[in-house]
């Protein structure tokens, strides 16, 4: 009777933890952004004497409760191109190590070489720009 109660014991000891170890954990839900999101922002860059341009290269627009990137007519041709990396709008979220962001930039930069584009937005250093949403190359001119 001893062990009966012994193994009984033991058994429930073990469907305690069991219950108690398997609670269910939730992540916290990504916020969005609501009807006043947004439409805006800025860029400011310091450092002596240098002088910047910033190029937009995908725009944001809001679509519900998130925002969606669509390249600008200036860097349409810039996307699903071999000769600048044969990059995707939607694989720009993807980049996320420093040499492959690198890369992403140097390609680009070579794109706005290539083509002359010159409809940047000049930034002195210390200045804030305010600025549409998107995604932006930013290029030391002097």
């Amino acid at each position: 009777m001893k062990n009966v109660l012994k193994k009984f014991s033991i058994a429930m000891s073990s469907l305690i933890m069991m219950l108690a170890f398997s609670i269910t954990v939730f992540a916290a839900s990504t916020p969005s952004i609501g009807e006043n999101a947004p439409t805006t922002g800025s860029i400011s860059i310091t450092k002596d004497g240098a002088v910047f341009n910033a190029y937009q290269v995908l725009k944001a627009t809001q679509n519900g409760d998130a925002y969606e990137y669509t390249a600008t007519d200036v860097f349409k041709g810039f996307f699903n191109n071999s000769q600048y990396g044969n990059y995707t709008e939607n694989q720009i979220k993807d980049l996320t190590t420093a040499d492959s962001i690198k890369e992403f930039a140097a390609q680009l930069h070579k794109y706005v070489i290539d083509n002359k584009i010159s409809n940047g937005i000049e930034i002195q250093s210390g200045e804030k720009v305010s600025v549409d949403l998107g995604y932006y190359l930013v290029l030391e001119t002097s």
